[in-house]
């Protein structure tokens, strides 16, 4: 189920392939979404305005151990991987978003 916003859930990108979020996805899917334009909104049909949408994998091995270590608030958080074809240093340019549908 999508939230009505995109301002209140925080997902942090900690490694190039490893983004942190505090949110139990169950039997749904998990996608990153990014605009170049900012242009992400919610609409009827979910999340609208993406240049690129990209389905990310929880990692039931959580977070690293390095990861903890240099940002210990984010014990307890899921890991969910970026796959390795994506280009991180583009889509960190643009608007990006989370979200985890049912």
């Amino acid at each position: 189920m999508l939230q009505d916003s995109l301002s209140y859930s925080r997902a942090y990108w900690v490694s190039e392939s490893v983004i942190a979020w505090n949110v139990d996805v169950g039997d749904g899917s998990c996608y990153l979404y990014s605009s170049k334009i900012a242009a992400l909104s919610i609409g009827d049909g979910g999340i609208i305005g993406y240049d690129v949408k990209i389905k990310l994998e929880e990692d039931n091995g959580g977070l690293p151990i390095n990861v903890i270590e240099k940002f210990p608030l984010l014990q307890g958080y899921k890991a969910f991987k970026v796959p390795l074809t994506v280009d991180a240093k583009s889509l960190i340019k643009c608007q990006l978003a989370i979200a985890a549908l049912s």
